[in-house]
């Protein structure tokens, strides 16, 4: 007797997400330079070093900018460590300090997206004389901003003179631009925290400002900017928190596709700008494999009786 060929085919796909670690792209918790002026290129700088080497931060001008304080400032201590920066607020420019992000860390090129942006800052006025703190952060992409030295070699360097239709700022904190425009649906209102997306037609104004639905508060706050991936035209979907990193403050996505090349702080006003313990991180996504358990056949022996 012949006896029945028994046959039994397995192959499971099993979707399996496997999370690449975050890189850091840059930290910095200002604890390695002198108190003093900051910015590079000043004429008095504390922290001087060459265009293209040494520490990165500079600003436009030779006025100072940014400024490294050590120890308490009054009833402010820094967020980590014994020093932080604090913006110039003496300074007859408003404070400004920058690093080239696509010349220090991506070999010239604009970083795409796939990013985080921690930093501390630190709300001196509250929602009392809230107007007058003006101190933000922001990751930005700027025409001018050189990929073989860290900035233009013009006599007056600055970035803010690049192209506008070639420029991006993502932007967290109070607002140093508070001018409504006709026609917006928002006022700025000073009791809340800003952000800025170039783009935007939701907020207070035509460059992109809009008030977010948090009420400020004395004190340090943690703000983060997070970049999606860069979509086929380019653009990045953003989210803005602070304080609560779980739910954004505010999510839109980008419709000028040029990357991220600069690393911005600004400081205005009678309240100087207060900054501490930063991080850029790289965050790839994702990738999902497939883990394939291969087939096992399974066959009867013929058998004759």
């Amino acid at each position: 007797m012949l006896a029945r060929t028994a046959a039994l085919s397995l192959s499971l796909v099993l979707p399996v997400a496997a999370a690449p670690a975050a890189t850091t792209l840059l930290s910095d918790n200002f604890e390695s330079y002198t108190p003093g002026i900051l910015d590079k290129n000043a004429a008095a700088s504390a922290n001087p070093a060459p265009n293209g080497t040494g520490q990165p931060w500079w600003g436009p001008g030779t006025s100072p900018n940014f400024n490294v304080v050590a120890g308490p400032q009054g009833s402010i201590s820094p967020h980590s460590g014994s020093q932080m920066i604090r913006g110039d607020n003496t300074s007859s420019v408003h404070a400004l300090l920058w690093q080239n992000l696509a010349f220090r860390t991506n070999a010239g090129a604009p970083l795409p997206g796939n990013l985080q942006y921690d930093f501390w800052f630190y709300d001196t006025n509250g929602t009392t004389n809230a107007g007058q703190f003006e101190a933000n952060s922001a990751l930005a992409f700027y025409d001018n901003a050189p990929s073989n030295s860290d900035y233009p070699t013009t006599p007056d360097p600055s970035l803010s003179d690049a192209t506008p239709s070639t420029i991006q700022r993502l932007t967290l904190g109070a607002a140093n631009y508070k001018t409504n425009t006709a026609g917006y649906p928002q006022t700025y209102n000073s009791s809340r925290y800003q952000a800025r997306i170039l783009g935007y037609t939701g907020g207070y104004n035509s460059v992109g400002w809009l008030n977010l639905p948090l009420t400020r508060s004395v004190g340090w706050h943690h703000g983060q900017i997070t970049v999606g991936p860069a979509d086929p035209t380019g653009n990045n979907a953003v989210s803005y928190f602070i304080d609560d990193l779980t739910t954004p403050l505010f999510s839109y996505a980008t419709d000028l596709p040029n990357g991220y090349n600069t690393l911005e702080f600004t400081a205005e006003n009678a309240a100087p700008g207060y900054f501490d313990d930063i991080t850029l991180l790289s965050t790839p996504e994702p990738a999902t494999l497939s883990l394939l358990i291969p087939s096992a056949t399974l066959l009867g022996k013929r058998r004759r009786r």
